[in-house]
């Protein structure tokens, strides 16, 4: 589910057409949920806030696991790209080793530099290795 709102959010703010007149660049991408996406998931969970907060702090203590496919081409509609976001969102449920879940973000652009300009300032953000595991996948 929040794969498909990710792609339509996407599509919202690039104003994609649903029948493409040019090529689209996409890549995958999934990495640990955000400190909101954590809060709810304990707040659901039944946790105190200061379990919570312990819970919270433990995941800082190991890696966060990030991965990313190559940047791929194709002329895509509306319905192509949501079966995509859906596909990539059932791999990485099935695979996700971050504590407290993964997103599975499906990324596109119009132009090939814009892929390529996105995904190394992805790999650059989570360069750091101390705090990252980062690897391509293939999916």
């Amino acid at each position: 589910m929040k794969s498909v709102l990710a792609t339509a959010i996407l599509i919202a703010v690039m104003g994609f057409s649903p029948n493409p007149v040019s090529s689209v660049y996409f890549f995958y991408e999934s990495h640990a949920m955000s400190a909101e996406a954590r809060a709810a998931i304990s707040k659901s969970k039944g946790l105190t806030s200061k379990e919570a907060t312990a819970t919270n702090t433990l995941s800082t203590e190991r890696k966060t696991n990030v991965i990313y496919t190559s940047i791929r081409e194709g002329r895509l509609s509306e319905n192509e790209i949501k079966g995509l976001a859906e596909g990539w969102g059932k791999w990485v449920n099935a695979r996700c080793e971050n504590q407290f879940g993964c997103t599975s973000d499906l990324n596109y652009y119009h132009t090939k530099e814009q892929a390529e300009k996105a995904l190394e300032g992805m790999k650059k953000y989570y360069s750091d290795p101390s705090k990252y595991t980062i690897s391509n996948v293939e999916f």
